[in-house]
């Protein structure tokens, strides 16, 4: 504080000793020439770096919006490869072998005789030179095929037909439908009753064979 003091007291002595031109030049220089150079020459340095400033700030956000939108699209495109190899790998579990289909047909045969159904079977056979194939063919919102979702495939028939009794008839609907884990489509069912009280029933199972998810043909 006696510092400050001493200080203040040498100033004001100093400044007893001046003239009054020389306050005057004081006075200019403190109250006009250094505003005008701050404002002539710090303050436009002093706004282009702070205009460089946020210039940067913005290129850095926006490149960060860039890598943050890249990053979502990228992991949206991982989650999609993702669902897209757990489909195909559900897409193939749905494919059989056409062997297979003699082997369940004896497998039918098999859990009939188990549970002593008599069922006499007029056909139960696999179709071989009945395979035939389909598209599937998805559209767009737009209507158009969507090429990319399109796919090829052939089924195989089993046919089943035979005269039974209605509860024979009833077990035997149950075994096929026993077979849960087995991707089958039951194209087409017939039963009609017969005079004496028995029933002539006419099945058809369609079995997949093969799959083709990458080379499709007009339908």
């Amino acid at each position: 504080m006696n510092k400050l003091k001493a200080l203040y007291e040498k100033i004001t002595e100093n400044a007893a000793l001046m003239s009054w031109n020389e306050k005057a030049m004081v006075l200019c220089v403190v109250f006009i020439i250094t505003p005008l150079l701050y404002f002539y020459g710090v303050y436009p340095s002093l706004k282009n770096s702070l205009d460089k400033s946020i210039s940067g700030c913005n290129q850095a956000r926006v490149r960060f919006e860039k890598i943050e939108a890249e990053q979502k699209r990228a992991d949206e495109m991982r989650d999609e490869l993702a669902r897209g190899e757990e489909l195909v790998k559900h897409i193939n579990s749905l494919v059989m072998n056409p062997d297979d289909a003699v082997q369940i047909i004896n497998v039918i045969s098999e859990l009939l005789v188990k549970n002593n159904i008599s069922i006499n079977f007029l056909k139960n056979n696999a179709q071989f030179d009945r395979i035939y194939e389909k598209a599937h063919s998805p559209r767009l919102e737009t209507g158009e095929i969507d090429q990319a979702s399109r796919f090829n495939y052939k089924l195989l028939p089993m046919e089943f037909s035979f005269r039974s009794t209605p509860l024979e008839y009833l077990s035997f609907l149950n075994i096929i439908c026993g077979f849960k884990n087995l991707n089958y489509n039951m194209k087409k069912m017939t039963a009609s009753r017969t005079n004496d009280g028995k029933v002539d029933v006419n099945i058809i199972l369609e079995i997949i064979v093969e799959l083709n998810l990458f080379t499709q043909k007009n339908s």
